[in-house]
């Protein structure tokens, strides 16, 4: 048995309760990200814990469709995502969601990404776009995000 799950049939309460320090006593698996583009399957998990611990998170998995997993794996996709969420969001300024638990398989790419569900958040949409307000916002984040690391010490070495 692997030791954390790579697909969300293979999740469990015990697990979850586990990754996340805290009881999952039931759970239910959501999907909003199926679709060409997708680098990654992405779920929403609606958990069944004690007043006061967070009612959903986000668990990221490989993509099942075998193109798009091949694209991830050879830009080393997975690998960076869990990079950025255990040693640069800790470092930077731009919000960014918490991170419970992070897993990855360097032999074969296999990942799970458990992290905080800021679903109040409109999700983008790439085909729709943006108003010229948003993309501003963006902007200013991207900038943000990129003088935080400008010729830092603490980022030396990461990536």
């Amino acid at each position: 048995m692997k030791p954390y799950p790579v697909r969300p049939d293979e999740v469990s309460a015990q697990w979850l309760s586990e990754a996340l320090g805290y009881p999952v006593h039931g759970f239910e698996v959501t999907y909003f990200s199926e679709g060409a583009g997708i680098m990654a399957l992405v779920t929403r998990v609606l958990l069944q814990t004690a007043d006061g611990d967070p009612d959903s998170v986000i668990v990221k998995f490989p993509s099942p469709s075998v193109d798009n997993r091949g694209v991830a794996e050879s830009y080393n996709m997975y690998a960076r995502e869990i990079q950025f969420y255990q040693s640069i969001a800790p470092l930077v300024s731009l919000r960014t969601p918490d991170c419970y638990f992070a897993a990855f398989d360097s032999s074969n790419h296999d990942f799970v990404l458990v992290l905080e569900d800021l679903g109040d958040l409109r999700i983008g949409d790439q085909v729709a776009g943006c108003t010229l307000e948003e993309a501003r916002g963006v902007i200013s984040a991207i900038a943000q995000l990129h003088a935080d690391g400008w010729q830092s010490e603490k980022l030396s070495g990461l990536i």
